[in-house]
């Protein structure tokens, strides 16, 4: 496949605070990437630099091929960037907005119409392009923005925090536009510090914190706990019952004795007060074996079984907690 953006060793400094340290990252044609991790860990930043409004203090970024260091023009005519926090030209017709930003690129004439017709489709605003900017909600305020960096049909698109203040349905149709935006082949980069959204939208994802990144995989890999030494399991205990002359051991009780089981690599609580999360080394671990000596100590187990591990899980396993 061909990328189109690679980062070689990119960083970026402020003093002694270093806001992102050797980025090096490749997206390809029709990737959809997913920038994870906490406000502050250099998600923006990174961001800003592949859209040459900020300079790298060390380090590159390729977007099909021209440097942003030395092809920031060639550079900008490849990439569609919206920023987290965007304005509007209130007064404005959507139709007039998107006009005027056409014009920015030296787009004219029918060559206008026609794009501003395309990206209004593409974006389902059809029935919004009479109206003025400053009435439109948020969710279409967003379509409205993307819509903008659509206008030179850029090959690679970068969303900061686009999600951010939407509700429910405005997040399922945006999730569903950046799926088209897909299969017309544009390289997408998203970044959010909400982890669930990301595993709904992305290919890729690339984990960040404290300026670095901790992993770059397949949201897959995520999924079926490749991204580190360990399975996930999930432990589920049946209610305690008052009527019963003989209580259950207790739950410090359980975690003392799974935390001193061979090949338990990690135990935190789960969702309820009956649930834990373990990570089981696979060389060393026997679910089998810990099962059987859970039920032989009287532990009332109702589920044991590996399961999926969701972007935070996964964020949790890989990071420690830190913030600059």
């Amino acid at each position: 496949m061909t990328a189109i953006l690679e980062c070689r060793h990119l960083s970026k400094s402020y003093g002694r605070l270093r806001a992102v340290q050797d980025f090096t990252i490749t997206v390809e044609a029709g990737e959809i990437l997913g920038f994870v991790g906490p406000n502050g860990a250099g998600k923006s930043t990174a961001l800003k630099m592949i859209a040459t409004i900020l300079k790298p203090s060390s380090g590159d970024a390729l977007v099909c091929g021209y440097s942003i260091r030395s092809d920031p023009q060639e550079v900008r005519r490849r990439i569609g960037y919206m920023p987290d926090v965007c304005g509007l030209y209130e007064a404005l017709t959507v139709v007039e907005y998107l006009s005027f930003f056409a014009s920015v690129y030296k787009i004219y004439g029918e060559a206008r119409e026609k794009i501003v017709k395309e990206v209004l489709e593409i974006t389902g605003l059809e029935s919004k392009s009479a109206s003025r900017c400053g009435a439109l909600s948020r969710g279409m305020s967003q379509r409205l923005h993307l819509a903008r960096v659509l206008i030179h049909d850029p090959a690679l698109l970068l969303l900061d925090e686009p999600a951010s203040g939407l509700d429910p349905r405005a997040r399922v149709e945006l999730r569903e536009l950046l799926t088209t935006l897909k299969e017309m082949g544009k390289s997408i980069i998203i970044s959010s510090h909400i982890l669930s959204e990301l595993g709904e939208m992305c290919d890729t994802v690339a984990m960040i914190e404290t300026s670095k990144l901790v992993y770059v995989g397949h949201v897959d890999d995520v999924a079926s706990g490749a991204v580190h030494e360990g399975r996930a399991y999930r432990l589920k205990l049946s209610a305690s019952d008052p009527t019963q002359d003989v209580q259950a051991p207790s739950r410090a009780d359980l975690i003392e004795l799974l935390k001193g089981i061979r090949g338990v690599d990690g135990v935190r609580e789960g969702e309820d007060e009956q649930t834990l999360l373990l990570r089981l080394l696979p060389r060393e671990a026997r679910p089998h074996d810990i099962l059987k000596s859970l039920l032989d100590r009287g532990f009332p187990v109702e589920e044991f079984a590996s399961e999926r591990l969701g972007l935070e899980d996964a964020f949790l396993h890989l990071t420690t907690g830190k913030v600059q």
